[in-house]
């Protein structure tokens, strides 16, 4: 079952997802590495908090993806090390940025390889804001030293 959405008929005409707001959260430049078949792959966006109290992000899923953990990139005694974590505060008025060597999503189990230029959905999770679905953009992303080879 493919999940793409043809560039051409997407948001995605220049180059970025189309932003998604839902009461004071805005995620926006939701975008991922091609997908190859048997690896895992990172996804990366923005989520803006205009609100008085922080949000949580507790998980994330895909119609497209068997698993998608919370991970935490971080560089250790000169070593880049990556762990999963429980959930991702987005302070209150602040925004947390999902980037390559940083806090991102990590996908596993994808049944269709997606390459450059193809979208997929993926849901975050809200503590507060509930569900929330989003288009990831598949595009070459800047090596952030991520741990990922893709």
């Amino acid at each position: 079952m493919m999940f793409m959405v043809p560039l051409e008929a997407s948001a995605a005409q220049h180059g970025m997802a189309k932003s998604v707001t839902v009461g004071d959260l805005t995620i926006s430049e939701a975008r991922g590495r091609p997908v190859l078949p048997n690896r895992p792959a990172g996804a990366y966006l923005t989520i803006a908090n205009a609100g008085t109290d922080d949000e949580r992000l507790l998980s994330a899923s895909s119609p497209a993806f068997d698993v998608i953990e919370l991970h935490e990139s971080a560089m250790t005694d000169g070593v880049m090390t990556m762990a999963r974590v429980r959930e991702i505060v987005v302070p209150a008025g602040g925004m947390t940025m999902l980037a390559p060597g940083g806090l991102h999503l990590m996908l596993f189990g994808g049944a269709e390889p997606f390459k450059i230029g193809d979208m997929y959905p993926v849901i975050l999770d809200f503590e507060n804001a509930g569900p929330v679905e989003v288009m990831i953009h598949v595009q070459r992303v800047k090596s952030g030293h991520s741990g990922h080879s893709n």
